[in-house]
């Protein structure tokens, strides 16, 4: 891994932890290196910022897709919302860091609020009704959010699979 990887990977740590993008130095040093050590890859705050949101919905575009693929995409999204490590989470801090720092007159939420409508999309066309798959992207969302301030713990296993089976249950197939 260069030190441009070692630095956007202590800087998600730290931004998952914080709910706040590190300064790049901040970042550097939690790669264990020294600003010494390296050419600055990131020269400003809003570039890291940057950087890791290009690569969070990257991440999640790949998974999205590949579920899609599968007739999977509901549960794609909602699996990974119950990870407080994932990258969902790390999706959400940004996302938060997003509209807490966003210069006045930018939108940087933009390319969040386009993913959103992609994955939800991919949802829809999967369940059939573009209400229920707003309904199941925002379980998603309320899961994880509920994980990352502590008020839920992260279920596992057969509870994981137990929650997800009843968001995901067609309730009009059940006369």
């Amino acid at each position: 891994m260069d030190h441009r990887d070692l630095i956007l990977e202590a800087a998600k740590t730290l931004t998952i932890r914080e709910v706040s993008v590190p300064d790049p130095h901040d970042a550097t040093a939690a790669a264990g290196l020294a600003d010494t050590d390296v050419i600055d890859p990131f020269p400003s705050r809003a570039a890291l910022m940057a950087e890791l949101a290009v690569s969070t919905i990257t991440t999640i575009d790949a998974a999205v897709q590949a579920g899609a693929a599968e007739g999977r995409a509901a549960r794609t999204w909602l699996e990974p919302s119950l990870e407080p490590e994932g990258a969902i989470a790390l999706y959400r801090a940004l996302a938060q860091a997003h509209r807490l720092d966003h210069e006045p007159d930018t939108d940087a939420a933009a390319p969040f609020r386009d993913a959103l409508a992609r994955w939800e999309g991919l949802i829809a066309a999967e369940c059939g009704d573009p209400d229920r798959a707003r309904l199941i992207r925002l379980t998603g969302d309320g899961l994880a959010a509920g994980v990352a301030v502590g008020s839920e713990g992260a279920p596992a296993g057969a509870e994981q699979d137990a929650l997800i089976d009843a968001v995901l249950d067609d309730p009009g197939a059940n006369p």
